[in-house]
């Protein structure tokens, strides 16, 4: 099932026929704007690390793009401004942004603001306070909050609890859905990838030469959501206990998500440096990382390998070629 028909499936649970967006890609977002459709009061893009110009231009005023002065999203969105001419722009002065700047957590006020003052055309479905619900739809997870016009929060391009230091202040105007799961976003990506067979026929090929025995301890570095963690976990038929770590905190909140859904409670996630590993000497029997090491400082990263591993411990990496 597409991304846009999961949502879509969550606003009809809701009651939701029209709504306000937010995320950092129209991409999910773009179907439920057709004649069809006609789902999209509004959309505010945050960060955005690419535009389709051409369907987002008939919002007109009812679109917002927030940006930085400079970097890859800024750039994205002065190439992309001329054929969007109605849209609103928010553009903070001085900040240097990646796709991976935390937009919302940094300019809290700012971006509530903007999202407040957005422009609709009406037709908004108004929902009445309802307490905190949390449930999920068609593997599409969604917390509410709030009263008044639905506005939907798709993740941002990490997580959707980089909204989190929003939700609450936005809850006093809007009932703020905040969507995520395996579908949407980054994660849906990482989760894709992961699940690939060839993807994890390579990484088969690593531990079946690491010569892994039961109740030997696993480190898998730089999870990310978590994915071929959950993957070790059952082909080792759960018999050794492994701590897995990133260096982004909302993977790691992923991460724990996914994994208690498989009932894999025991897996251990923990915010760590690949350069810098948190663990004394000899603490595991194996270190693993997959696509990973092309990321950081190759010679640092192994170092770290090798040193939280016990005298005769093993090492397995697997990188791009």
């Amino acid at each position: 099932m597409p991304p846009h028909r999961r949502i879509a499936a969550v606003l009809d649970h809701l009651g939701i026929t029209r709504a306000h967006f937010a995320a950092g890609l129209a991409s999910e977002i773009l179907p439920l704007m057709d004649t069809t459709e006609q789902r999209v009061a509004s959309l505010t893009l945050v960060n955005p690390n690419r535009l389709e110009s051409s369907s987002l231009a008939e919002l007109g005023n009812r679109l917002t793009l927030i940006t930085g002065s400079d970097g890859l999203p800024s750039k994205v969105v002065r190439q992309g401004a001329p054929s969007l001419p109605d849209a609103r722009l928010l553009r903070f002065d001085d900040y240097h942004t990646t796709a991976w700047t935390d937009v919302v957590q940094e300019n809290t006020d700012a971006v509530v603001d903007a999202l407040v003052r957005r422009e609709g055309d009406g037709g908004v479905t108004i929902l009445p306070a309802q307490g905190e619900v949390v449930a999920e739809i068609e593997g599409v997870s969604f917390h509410a909050y709030g009263s008044g016009e639905a506005l939907v929060l798709l993740p941002l391009l990490l997580s959707p609890t980089q909204w989190r230091s929003a939700v609450d202040i936005l809850a006093r105007t809007f009932r703020v859905i905040v969507l995520g799961g395996a579908h949407l976003g980054m994660v849906a990506m990482l989760e894709s990838r992961g699940s690939e067979p060839g993807y994890q026929r390579a990484v088969g090929a690593v531990f079946d030469e690491l010569n892994l025995e039961p109740g030997q301890s696993i480190l898998d570095i730089g999870c990310g959501t978590g994915v071929l963690t959950r993957w070790i976990a059952h082909r080792t038929q759960r018999h050794n206990p492994i701590t897995a770590t990133d260096l982004n905190q909302y993977f790691l909140a992923e991460a724990r998500v996914l994994a208690d859904r498989e009932g894999l409670g025991e897996l251990v996630f923990q915010k760590a440096d690949a350069e810098r590993l948190p663990f004394v000497d000899g603490e595991f029997d194996i270190a693993f990382a997959s696509t990973v090491m092309e990321e950081c400082d190759a010679d640092r990263m192994l170092k770290e390998m090798v040193r939280v591993v016990n005298p005769g411990g093993r090492v397995g990496v697997v990188v791009r070629a």
